[in-house]
């Protein structure tokens, strides 16, 4: 495995576990609770020609990344296309903040994605 790819699989696992332990979907040494569920955050397997994202967290699909030099439009055109690729509603990048803790990560979208996200939380 490169080192590039070592180091976003690091990334994407430790963000899977955070988010699981921060919904408690997972227990204090690393395993799932019964039941595993569709609310649990997972990375995904990537399967046929359209990609479809390095972590499921439904309604997101979320664009993991760990570089030097952050791209976030592109970032978040990457996650926009993924979630229309898996059929989820809304796309997101989580952008590792260099020398920090997982928990101080970036979480980027657009306005637009943002906009839609409200709308859902504020419907009656």
């Amino acid at each position: 495995m490169s080192a590039n790819k070592d180091k976003g699989t690091r990334h994407e696992t430790a963000v899977v576990n955070y988010l699981n332990k921060k919904l408690g979907r997972i227990t204090e040494d690393g395993r799932f609770k019964w039941p595993i569920d569709s609310r649990n955050i997972k990375r995904q397997a990537q399967t046929g020609r359209k990609d479809v994202g390095d972590i499921w967290a439904y309604p997101f699909i979320l664009e993991a990344k760990d570089e030097a030099r952050h791209s976030i439009p592109s970032y978040i055109r990457q996650a926009n296309q993924e979630a229309l690729n898996a059929g989820t509603e809304y796309g997101a990048a989580v952008v590792k903040k260099r020398g920090a803790n997982i928990a101080d990560s970036y979480v980027c979208m657009d306005l637009r994605t943002f906009a839609r996200v409200l709308e859902s939380l504020r419907r009656p």
